[in-house]
C-alpha cells in the first residue's frame, strides 16, 4: 500500500496548502479588513463548526455533482449541453470539500495569532512607505507563523486519516483512511487495519 500511501500523503498536503492559504486570507480580512463586520465575520466562522460533516459532504455533493448545482447553472445559460462529469468522484473534489469543511479550524488558530499583533506594527509599516501586501508578507506573517503551523498540522492531520470524504465524492480516489476502514468494517482483518493505521500514523 505505498503507492496508496504516497497518494494520501499529497491529498492532505494539498488540502493544507489550500485550506491555510485560504485561512489565512481570511483571518487577514476580519482582523484588518473588516471594521465593524470583524466580529460578525467570526462569528459566521464559528457557527459554520456546529454543521453536521455529513450535511457539508452531501451539500458538496449537490454542487458538484452531474445533476448539480454548477451543472445546472452551466446548461442554463448555454454553456454546455450534457452535465460535466469532472467536477466530483476524483480528487479535486476531496480537496474542495475537506478545504471547506476544514476552513474554520484553520482560521481560529491564525486570528488568535493576528489579534497579538497591534495596529501600531502595521502603521508604522505604512508611513515607512510599505504597500498592504509588503506590510502582511513582512509584518504580519512573520508574527503568524505560530499560528500558520498550528493550521496547517491540523487541517493535513485530519485530513490523511478521513475516510468519509473519498468515499461519497472521491470515487475511486485512493486514500489510506479508506482502505483502514474497509480492512475492519468489511474485511474484518483487524491486524491488516492496525498495522495500517499506525503505519499511517508513524509516516
Amino acid at each position: 500500500y505505498g503507492d496508496v500511501l504516497l497518494h494520501t500523503l499529497l491529498i492532505g498536503l494539498a488540502i493544507a496548502f489550500v485550506t491555510t492559504a485560504l485561512a489565512y486570507g481570511f483571518a487577514f480580512a476580519i482582523r484588518f479588513r473588516s471594521g465593524t463586520w470583524g466580529n460578525a465575520l467570526l462569528l459566521l466562522t464559528l457557527i459554520t463548526l456546529f454543521g453536521g460533516y455529513l450535511v457539508k459532504i452531501y451539500a458538496w455533493k449537490s454542487i458538484l455533482g452531474r445533476d448539480g448545482i454548477i451543472n445546472g447553472v452551466l446548461r442554463s445559460i448555454g454553456v454546455i449541453d450534457e452535465p460535466l462529469t469532472f467536477f466530483i468522484y476524483n480528487a479535486n473534489a476531496v480537496v474542495i470539500t475537506l478545504a471547506y469543511f476544514l476552513l474554520p479550524f484553520a482560521v481560529l488558530p491564525i486570528y488568535g495569532n493576528m489579534r497579538a499583533i497591534p495596529d501600531s506594527l502595521i502603521e508604522a509599516a505604512r508611513d515607512l512607505g510599505a504597500s498592504t501586501f509588503r506590510a502582511s508578507r513582512d509584518v504580519v506573517l512573520p508574527l503568524c507563523e505560530r499560528g500558520i503551523a498550528v493550521a496547517f498540522l491540523l487541517t493535513f492531520l485530519i485530513s490523511v486519516g478521513d475516510y468519509v470524504t473519498p468515499r461519497f465524492v472521491g470515487g475511486g480516489t485512493s486514500m489510506m483512511g479508506h482502505f483502514i476502514e474497509t480492512q475492519f468494517s468489511f474485511g474484518f482483518n483487524w491486524p491488516m487495519g492496525s498495522a495500517m493505521a499506525f503505519t499511517l500514523m508513524a509516516s
